[in-house]
């Protein structure tokens, strides 16, 4: 166990997004990251197409990015290129060594981590979980190899529950299809 201030780092110093090479990179924000699944979204876009002009903080390939607002919403990823983000959202870059990147991301969508920042994020409009409460989490985390094992299983779960939602949706449709020509 650790609290997470003593196995990552979070991204500090804010960049201009309005000057090279940061109007140029993508700019992920809350939006871009879908909800309890650890996945980003095809929905953003380069800083300049944006048109962001307040200071954002510049992310590595492979860094992890949480969502600080609203932590119900559980969004968390692991982002593959190099980037900027909003200000309402760390970004990860190092690790501790006994860490793995996808078992981080896991432990920040998980509804454990998620009950404890919605506790300390406070019940204004809109809740926001500060860094100092970030770092106070203690996480737990078998070794390395159990971890991978461990995110295996659940990219796996997760592709089943995409499968699921696929077949859901298309029997919807011929269920729709159907009707009608029942009644016919």
């Amino acid at each position: 166990k650790a609290k997470i201030s003593e196995i990552v780092r979070i991204v500090s110093g804010q960049i201009d997004p309005t000057t090279e090479p940061y109007a140029s990179l993508p700019h992920i924000n809350g939006e871009s990251m879908q909800a309890k699944t650890g996945r980003l979204l095809n929905n953003y876009r380069i800083a300049k197409e944006d048109g962001v002009k307040s200071g954002k903080f510049h992310f590595k390939p492979g860094s992890i990015l949480y969502s600080k607002i609203r932590p119900y919403l559980r969004k968390s990823v692991i982002v593959p290129f190099e980037g900027i983000c909003s200000a309402d959202v760390y970004a990860i870059e190092e690790l501790d060594k006994r860490i793995t990147p996808s078992f981080m991301k896991y432990t920040l969508i998980s509804p454990q981590f998620t009950t404890y920042a919605n506790q300390k994020s406070g019940r204004t409009r809109i809740p926001k979980l500060n860094q100092n409460q970030l770092f106070e989490y203690i996480i737990a985390f078998p070794p390395v190899e159990e971890q991978s094992k461990i995110t295996l299983h659940l990219d796996n779960l997760q592709a089943m529950a995409d499968h699921l939602k696929a077949t859901q949706t298309k029997t919807a449709t011929e269920l729709d299809a159907l009707l009608p020509s029942i009644l016919d």
